[in-house]
């Protein structure tokens, strides 16, 4: 005899499969604080280009949603996966995290904290990072809308130094009693000196940012390497691609960045790499641009 069954609407059941993904990964973070005695956010973008997925000050809201302080836990660990953004908000997201934990904020990086990621990583105490692991340089990328509409971004150095480098170059000319009137006129393509000027500013904010936090925790007693690793990590001439990859044999060798390598056979890095890759398919599955989280509250953005 035939007999009727019942199935669930799919409305209803994806709402629980959601929760369930992000119950799993709560365990993680659970689990990943009761290794280390300290608390944990969980703060995991995508790098597919969504402009949700960059760092805005809408996440120092997320972040004060699911901040939260246990008694028996010290400090905080930000398990942070980001392409990077506004230097302004790694700026706040540092502050707001030393000042709720009390001044202790460490920075582990699963997979990659670039761009104004790797700002928030300088403000921290310590850097924990894994095999494949990178920051990267500091140097600002602004967007240019062309024609289209659609635009680019390009680094803030390359605009100035294209500007700068026709000025030193009429300069030489008349100095040395040569013609410059070939390299006077390029600079008639460059319609917006205001502009120029704010690229300047950003590249001496993202500076300035990183240098304060260098000086104010990791390299506190060391002010001439603070301001070393600043010039570093912000000269595009030097390192040459905004997505240089800065593993943590350069972190900690060539930038003297507090640096504590995470073994692929070590029980935290195992847990750190499994709550990044829960993260990443969580994202991928709901089409989320960022996922921001503690042990008891989970917060998404969408992709745009």
């Amino acid at each position: 005899m035939a007999q009727e069954v019942s199935v669930p609407q799919s409305a209803d059941i994806v709402p629980a499969i959601v929760e369930e993904s992000s119950r799993l990964r709560r365990d993680l973070i659970v689990a990943i604080e009761g290794a280390t005695g300290r608390n944990v956010l969980n703060y995991s973008a995508t790098a597919f280009g969504f402009s949700a997925e960059a760092m805005e000050p809408s996440d120092i809201v997320n972040l004060a949603r699911v901040m939260s302080k246990s008694p028996k836990l010290s400090g905080v660990d930000l398990v942070l996966n980001s392409p990077g953004g506004r230097p302004e908000t790694a700026e706040k997201i540092i502050m707001a995290l030393r000042r709720f934990y009390d001044n202790d904020l460490r920075v582990v990086v699963p997979e990659f904290a670039k761009s104004a990621a790797t700002i928030v990583a300088l403000g921290a105490r310590e850097i924990c990072m894994g095999f494949c692991s990178e920051l990267g340089p500091i140097d600002p990328q602004i967007f240019v809308p062309d024609e289209s509409g659609r635009g680019i971004f390009r680094s803030a150095h390359a605009i100035v130094e294209s500007v700068d480098g026709y000025v030193r170059k009429v300069h030489e000319a008349i100095q040395n009693n040569q013609p410059f009137l070939g390299h006077l006129r390029m600079l008639d393509f460059v319609p917006n000196l205001p502009f120029v000027e704010e690229c300047r500013l950003a590249q001496r904010l993202a500076r300035e940012i990183a240098v304060t936090w260098l000086k104010t925790e990791m390299l506190k007693d060391q002010p001439e390497k603070a301001e070393k690793v600043a010039d570093t990590l912000s000269r595009a001439d030097q390192l040459y691609s905004h997505s240089r990859a800065i593993d943590f044999r350069r972190a900690k060798e060539d930038l003297g960045l507090s640096v504590r390598y995470l073994a692929p056979e070590e029980p935290l890095w195992q847990k750190v790499w499994e709550l990044h890759i829960r993260s990443h398919w969580a994202m991928l599955q709901n089409r989320w641009a960022k996922v921001i989280e503690s042990r008891s509250t989970t917060t998404f953005v969408a992709q745009i």
